[in-house]
């Protein structure tokens, strides 16, 4: 995927993604390696799988999606994650910061978006939910420690967790307006900006 435009901005949102999606010489050399080391296991070649969308696109914002099925791995070899710029400076933003949250890792590089909920986003988020009913095979997914990962939408943001074929995954939208308390100047500005865009 590539941002087209020839600004300072698409330029280094750009040479962001192209850390993320690999065409170096030693990636390419790793893809072809791969495919020797499956056909050489007698079967057909396999390839890894690679998707890379925009989900949400502003004048301001931009989210995308990045999802890899890494080949010969299984349920295991899924990865995906939500990853959002601000179209104004080019730079990545977590929006879990947002919230107080963290998604980081410690050195501050940003990891594919995943955190907990901070509590008082869990009690708004999950008020409604009688514990009592959550089938036993299900009630890690709704452990305080249960990662989400959060993405913006047009009128809220969403919160999701990976599928790993128990059909036991969370994945819904909270409204802004109703998001508006819990956040920090930071991201009470930026959802304002949205709900209210400059003409």
């Amino acid at each position: 995927m590539e941002i087209l435009g020839g600004g300072p901005v698409e330029q280094d949102i750009n040479r962001q993604l192209r850390t993320y999606l690999d065409q170096s010489p030693k990636g390419i050399a790793a893809y072809f390696a791969k495919r020797r080391e499956s056909l050489g296991e007698g079967g057909p070649t396999g390839d890894d799988e690679l998707l890379t969308e925009p989900v949400y696109w502003t004048k301001q914002w931009l989210s995308i999606r990045f999802y890899t099925w890494a080949s010969g791995m299984g349920r295991n070899g899924i990865s995906w994650g939500y990853r959002t710029w601000d179209l104004a400076t080019g730079q990545r933003v977590d929006l879990w910061g947002w919230f107080g949250g963290q998604s980081s890792y410690p050195d501050g590089r940003f990891s594919d978006g995943s955190a907990a909920m901070p509590s008082k986003l869990r009690r708004l988020v999950f008020r409604k939910i009688d514990t009592r009913k959550i089938e036993p095979a299900c009630e890690k997914y709704y452990d305080p420690g249960a990662e989400f990962q959060l993405t913006l939408e047009k009128n809220g943001m969403r919160f999701s967790q990976p599928a790993y074929g128990d059909g036991c995954e969370l994945e819904f939208g909270v409204a802004y307006t109703r998001l508006l308390p819990l956040l920090d100047a930071e991201g009470k500005a930026a959802v304002l900006g949205i709900l209210h865009p400059s003409q």
